[in-house]
């Protein structure tokens, strides 16, 4: 998932140019944070639920843990591993992309065998979940289905805080959300009727 908007990020920053320079890449990786990442996640997550079947797999059955934080929703086992999911801002050039989609390079040799194995035996579930997440980023970043602000920490945890799953949790005491189904229906609901609220303000 965060290659895709890292990559959206340098096509923002650096509309003129074709082909992105090492210099550009990593400028924008300084700025790519957990906090934003967290929020992201979240609401890639959330793009995912489909509102008018119950019955659809979305990505909330992978990332099932998340807790109600002062800065929004946070999936306590992504957070917990981010030491490993940010080892891409250190590498320079364009292998930031394939980096992240690699084995960690600290794994052990039974890990890297069993994440090998893992991969192996869950192929069509792990093409399942690459497929629901290009959706959703396709969609958080369309101008003319969501105009979502991928872009802005600062307006994605505002955005977090106007949603009911948030409010509803304790963020003192770091609460589960919960991520029943009906409950998901109805805060992708509230999700794209701000998102519609938004823009009307904004015109």
């Amino acid at each position: 998932m965060l290659e895709r908007y890292v990559a959206l990020d340098v096509k923002n920053k650096y509309k003129e140019d074709a082909n992105y320079s090492d210099y550009q890449v990593n400028e924008v990786l300084k700025d790519f944070n957990v906090t934003r990442a967290m929020k992201l996640l979240y609401f890639t997550c959330l793009a995912s639920v489909n509102e008018k079947d119950n019955k659809v797999p979305n990505l909330f059955n992978t990332f099932d843990n998340f807790l109600a934080y002062p800065n929004g929703p946070v999936e306590e086992d992504v957070y917990s591993n981010c030491s490993l999911l940010f080892t891409f801002r250190k590498k320079a050039g364009e292998d930031y992309l394939e980096t992240l989609q690699s084995r960690p390079e600290d794994m052990s040799q039974i890990e890297k065998l069993r994440f090998d194995e893992y991969k192996n035996n869950n192929s069509e579930s792990i093409n399942l979940r690459k497929a629901m997440i290009d959706d959703a980023v396709k969609k958080l970043s369309s101008t003319t289905e969501y105009a979502f602000p991928v872009h802005d920490t600062k307006d994605l945890i505002d955005l977090s805080h106007r949603l009911i799953l948030w409010q509803e949790a304790d963020a003192i005491y770091t609460e589960p959300l919960n991520l029943s189904t009906s409950k998901l229906i109805e805060e992708k609901n509230s999700f794209i009727q701000l998102i519609k609220n938004l823009n009307h303000i904004k015109r």
